[in-house]
C-alpha cells in the first residue's frame, strides 16, 4: 500500500474523502489526511479523485489543479509500475 497525504488550508468542511469512496488511514481536521492505496493501477484512479475533491475544497484555479493532478497520477503510476508490491 502507497500513503497519500495532504494538508488541508480550509475550514473544516464536508470530508474530502466523502466523494472518493476511500477512507483515510489517519485523518485530523485541518492537520492532514492520509490514504493507504493498493498496489494496482486502479489506484492512480483513485489518487486523482481524492486530489480533485481536495483541490476543489482549495478553490484551487483549473490550470494549477491540471498540473497537480497529472503529478499525482504520474507518481502513482509510477509507484504501481516500479515498486514492489507490499
Amino acid at each position: 500500500m502507497y500513503a497519500a497525504t495532504a494538508t488541508a488550508r480550509t475550514a473544516a468542511g464536508p470530508a474530502p474523502y466523502a466523494t472518493s469512496g476511500v477512507l483515510p488511514a489517519v485523518c485530523t481536521g485541518e492537520v492532514a489526511c492520509a490514504w493507504n492505496l493498493p498496489h494496482r493501477p486502479e489506484s492512480a484512479g483513485t489518487a486523482r479523485r481524492i486530489a480533485r475533491t481536495l483541490l476543489d475544497a482549495w478553490g484551487t484555479d483549473v490550470d494549477t489543479a491540471d498540473v497537480v493532478l497529472l503529478v499525482v497520477s504520474e507518481l502513482v503510476t509510477n509507484a504501481v509500475e516500479h515498486a514492489l508490491p507490499p
